[in-house]
């Protein structure tokens, strides 16, 4: 009874294995932002539209999951955002993704009022921090994030 168990867990572990290998991974290149806009403001809340560059040399679709980012502005830790949109990367493609970013209106707002200089030169610096999770086939893989961008303070107004 013992070997017809171990015979069973090979047969089913046996394709797993060597569907590995047939998946040879690029990684995906973040080219930068191309634009910022807000798309809803409360007292509350804040939803940015981020439209980042993106490439994906794969042979394959790569699903992006729901992922939570710490944010940054000017260096000064502001609190967490969520990527909740569901977004498909397409296989060998560079493209424009927009990404919505919800975050905390009064902490955004104080980290901003709080820089002079970004005031005063009219653009802050908005960093991402964190893992985001993708997904391809069923199998999954978590990628550091470790952006920074200049943005104009018009885009918030």
């Amino acid at each position: 009874m013992r070997l017809k168990y171990r015979i069973w867990l090979v047969l089913l572990t046996l394709p797993l294995l060597l569907m590995q290998g047939c998946f040879d991974y690029e990684d995906v290149k973040f080219n930068g932002v191309k634009d910022v806009s807000v798309v809803d403001r409360n007292d509350d809340n804040l939803k940015l539209q981020v439209d980042v560059l993106v490439d994906n040399p794969n042979t394959y679709n790569i699903k992006v999951k729901k992922s939570t980012l710490d944010i940054y502005l000017n260096g000064k830790y502001v609190g967490k955002t969520t990527l909740d949109d569901k977004i498909v990367l397409k296989k060998k493609t560079a493209g424009v993704y927009g990404v919505v970013l919800k975050a905390d209106t009064r902490s955004i707002m104080k980290a901003a009022m709080g820089s002079l200089g970004g005031l005063l030169k009219g653009e802050v610096t908005i960093g991402l921090k964190g893992k985001v999770k993708g997904s391809v086939y069923g199998i999954s893989k978590s990628v550091d994030v470790d952006m920074e961008e200049n943005i104009n303070l018009k885009n918030f107004l």
